[in-house]
């Protein structure tokens, strides 16, 4: 009592050793725990205790696995950058592997809309997408803003480059009455703005933006309408921007033969050159060279002997042309062999047989000693040697081999033979799955197809709109297509055992055609074969049991509902609830008696409540054996609907239904709760991520833990890791984050 009374005096506190050398006891947050002081902190730590259980759980980026196929440029001499949903991830070309990820760094983020790099000087420039925006200069590794590029009036930045020099900054407006903005990156004024519409009638697609690598006071854009050189002049209040008068705009025309005026001035590859050229190749493969300083057209020839691919890459090496084509091919062109305004190939580097692959965009490493192709979900290497006769030094290198599009739906796997080791399952509207491990490497992949054409075409493609694992065994799952089949799959490893070490196949089981319509979603039963499938206003049962390494796939039971749309479902038991666009749910009981004309068993409705939204989601509590309830979310509404039942799913009239306002900003289109049953988790349509814990005190309520703004637009699925130690988030972006 004596010390509880004086425990501001130094003279009657104790003295205390360090924490290590006490006992066992030490309390957490740091501070001895003695028999002297005990009765000082017993209180405090408490109140600590109680509130760091609330806020144990951190949200923070894992990995980050797919890639959209945006540009790729470099930041220094072994990394590379690209946009990956809501920020730019970084890759390393020599161990192949994401090191770092740069997320947006406005409060409400929209994405970027362009970003450019300095190798030399390890600088990024980032342009958030957003009205009047500022551009913001990074050096890297450092994820700290050290410049701020602002007084820009339009609504984004569709390019950025960066001088040579790192001394100057400029940008393309757009996508309408767009302007050419020069800055200077070490007072961050701008310098100069101009117009550059090129008198259009229609708005020009800017794909190319770059500074002379000899002059930083000359730049080339290029793109739908043509090529245009500009230059920096001084005048008597400052400086300007001055178009060279000779290049190529869209109304510009070439005689002998050599039409490149309209449709036909849309620039694929440009890149400037030691001899103080720029090279520019159009979609018709006519390659131009112009004067950097005047702008004069020197020459100009037709490429000969080529394939019907875009040209996405062009460098000058003395007199050789290195071409890079979109189906992958790398080609070299010897310039002295011009002939009647023509040239031939001399020899193809690289053959591009991928027949599936059609890349958008290619860069030279740093080095000089590799390319590096891009496009929709890929991303491959061809290396280089340095010799007169330009030759490959190797095999391309895969880097990237992910979903052409977003990823519709995803599910984990974790195959118990031997170590255990967690996979992802992705499926996406490319019509492909893909297996991912947990450092982020595709292991397997599929594509559905309706037929096997050798060249590819977008719409032979099928949907994968929907999947679902079973919990009895650890390698199967099923996907529902946009055809109306289903498709029970199974992972196998080299020696066709049900394992996750080796080499890995996805195998089929068995597919059954169920509607010409759409699947939209596919559930199985906890700890059971039995399959519920979704099928617009139809609803299926259908059992995936195994016999002799196949599955038959039965129908068990059929319930059509006539005009009402199906959105969601949700097992308890032998319970099916099925969530309609009219704004109610319905429970169905899986009967064993079976109907002697169809031979079906019976879904027998038991109630119908009104939920009062058009639940998109629903995800199920774990509130006790007797008790019943859910959480379910609508793209419609940023509340979060709880449903609980304390009497079970015998009547409706025990349903208590709350509300709870999250702080997304549009509707939530994702929620998943974690097999612990402790964590929610919940994607808007604003791509962000929620994280909620789960409290079951007076009554089941959810707390908001963290959040992060990972994608641009939808996400469109959510799934825990099996041991709840990761979450993941696809996004109609085509991002994929751990």
């Amino acid at each position: 009592r004596e010390d509880r009374l004086n425990l501001d005096s130094d003279a009657t506190r104790p003295s205390v050793r360090p924490r290590h050398a006490q006992t066992p006891y030490a309390p957490l947050g740091g501070g001895p725990y003695t028999r002297d002081n005990r009765h000082r902190i017993g209180l405090h730590y408490l109140i600590s205790i109680s509130l760091s259980c609330r806020c144990m759980a951190q949200l923070g980026i894992q990995r980050q696995f797919a890639f959209s196929g945006d540009r790729v440029e470099f930041v220094d001499c072994n990394t590379a950058l690209y946009v990956h949903g809501n920020g730019l991830a970084t890759l390393d070309i020599l161990s192949l592997e994401n090191q770092q990820f740069l997320p947006n760094t406005l409060e409400c983020p929209l994405g970027i809309s362009a970003f450019a790099t300095n190798a030399d000087n390890n600088i990024i420039a980032i342009a958030p997408r957003a009205a009047q925006p500022s551009i913001h200069i990074y050096k890297y590794p450092g994820v700290v803003i050290e410049k701020v590029l602002q007084q820009g009036k339009d609504l984004e930045y569709r390019r950025l480059a960066i001088s040579h020099d790192a001394t100057r900054l400029c940008a393309i407006s757009g996508p309408f009455d767009s302007h050419l903005y020069l800055w200077s990156l070490e007072t961050t004024d701008i310098i100069s703005v101009v117009q550059i519409d090129l008198g259009a009638v229609t708005s020009c697609t800017w794909q190319f933006l770059s500074f002379d690598p000899k002059n930083p006071l000359s730049i080339s854009a290029a793109g739908s309408n043509g090529l245009v050189i500009w230059k920096v002049e001084k005048v008597i209040d400052g400086h300007q921007l001055q178009k060279l008068n000779n290049t190529l705009p869209g109304a510009y025309l070439i005689g002998d033969g050599l039409q490149t005026n309209g449709n036909n001035n849309a620039i694929s590859a440009l890149c400037w050159t030691q001899n103080d050229l720029v090279i520019a190749v159009n979609t018709t493969h006519i390659v131009m060279e112009f004067e950097a300083y005047s702008g004069e057209l020197a020459r100009r020839f037709r490429l000969t002997g080529v394939a019907n691919f875009a040209c996405i890459f062009v460098a000058l090496a003395a007199d050789k042309l290195l071409l890079t084509f979109s189906n992958g091919s790398v080609v070299q062109v010897s310039t002295n062999t011009i002939q009647n305004a023509e040239c031939t190939i001399d020899f193809a580097i690289d053959e591009g047989t991928e027949a599936f692959v059609r890349y958008s965009s290619c860069i030279l490493c740093p080095n000089g000693e590799k390319l590096l192709l891009s496009g929709p979900g890929v991303m491959s290497m061809s290396p280089l040697l340095h010799s007169d006769e330009m030759s490959t030094s190797g095999k391309r290198i895969l880097v990237r081999d992910c979903h052409d599009g977003p990823i519709l739906a995803m599910v984990t796997r974790t195959v118990a033979h031997g170590e255990p080791k967690p996979l992802l399952i992705t499926a996406g509207a490319d019509g492909a799955l893909r297996a991912w491990n947990e450092s982020g490497t595709v292991l397997a992949k599929h594509t559905f197809r309706k037929n096997t054409e050798p060249i590819y075409k977008p719409e032979n493609d099928i949907s994968i709109t929907s999947i679902a694992a079973a919990t009895r065994f650890d390698s199967l799952f099923v996907v529902g297509t946009s055809t109306g089949s289903i498709y029970c799959l199974c992972l196998l490893n080299e020696n066709g055992a049900h394992a996750t070490s080796g080499s890995i196949e996805i195998s089929s089981l068995g597919c059954l055609r169920l509607s010409c319509k759409a699947i939209s979603g596919t559930l199985f039963q906890t700890d059971s074969n039995i399959l519920a499938v979704i099928c617009e206003s139809d609803a299926y049962v259908v059992d995936t049991t195994l016999k002799n390494d196949s599955s038959s796939l039965i129908v068990l039971a059929h319930m059509a509902f006539g005009r009402s749309i199906c959105v969601c479902s949700l097992w308890y038991g032998k319970y099916l609830l099925v969530s309609f666009t009219d704004q109610t749910v319905s429970a169905f009981l899986l009967t064993d008696s079976m109907c002697h004309e169809s031979k079906l068993h019976s879904l027998d409705k038991i109630w119908t409540f009104e939920a009062h939204a058009p639940l998109g989601k629903m995800s199920r509590l774990s509130i006790g054996e007797k008790n019943f309830g859910f959480c379910a979310t609508s793209p419609r509404s940023c509340q979060i609907v709880i449903c609980i039942a304390s009497g079970g799913m015998d009547s409706k009239d025990s349903f208590v239904n709350s509300k709870i306002e999250s702080t997304h900003e549009k509707g939530i289109m994702s929620i998943e709760i974690s097999s612990c049953g402790k964590f929610l988790a919940t994607g808007g349509m604003d791509g962000r991520i929620i994280l909620w814990e789960i409290l079951h005190e007076q009554k089941t309520s959810i707390v908001e833990l963290r959040r992060l703004n990972l994608h641009v637009g939808p996400i469109v699925s959510l799934c825990f890791s099996p041991d709840t130690f990761a979450i993941y988030s696809s996004g109609s972006d085509g991002g994929l984050f751990a």
